[in-house]
């Protein structure tokens, strides 16, 4: 009597929350992207780090003969970025393992760690972010998991 909602039963009490979020990860490129996104062009390009705190209060505000430069290119001078030719930002990726996720990218520039002046959150999501991300993530969870309940 109850053959099909037991069977919807099961298959949502089985699946594991680790493998659905690595699932969910690994089959939409979009998703990760969204996720670099987040960290370079709204959070770094803001002048934040993954806690939220200013780079400039971190590492201190951009030199004059930095300034000038921003400014001879038409770049935001009025906050730290770490986007000049874009080099940084582009080498943002996100490593997806079995129990987290990570935003992993690429700290040397001109043979310096970036991390060590501007500190060592510059790859996470701040609350902002991960509160955006959760609304790209949710529509993407629950299709999931009725895939799952209705086709296992």
């Amino acid at each position: 009597m109850f053959g099909r909602l037991e069977d919807l039963i099961n298959n949502t009490i089985s699946l594991e929350v680790n493998r659905v979020m690595q699932d969910i990860f690994k089959s939409d490129d979009l998703l990760t992207a969204i996720i670099v996104d987040l960290n370079t062009e709204d959070q770094l390009f803001r002048g934040t780090d993954a806690t939220g705190k200013t780079l400039s209060s971190i590492g201190g505000a951009y030199s004059f003969r930095t300034v000038e430069e921003k400014r001879r290119k038409g770049q935001p001078f009025d906050r730290v970025t770490l986007k000049d030719t874009g080099d940084f930002y582009k080498s943002f990726n996100v490593d997806i393992q079995p129990k987290f996720i990570q935003i992993v990218a690429d700290f040397f520039k001109e043979n310096q760690d970036l991390r060590e002046r501007w500190g060592d959150n510059l790859a996470g999501l701040d609350d902002k972010s991960r509160e955006e991300l959760k609304e790209e993530l949710i529509p993407r969870l629950t299709e999931y998991v009725t895939r799952q309940m209705f086709h296992a």
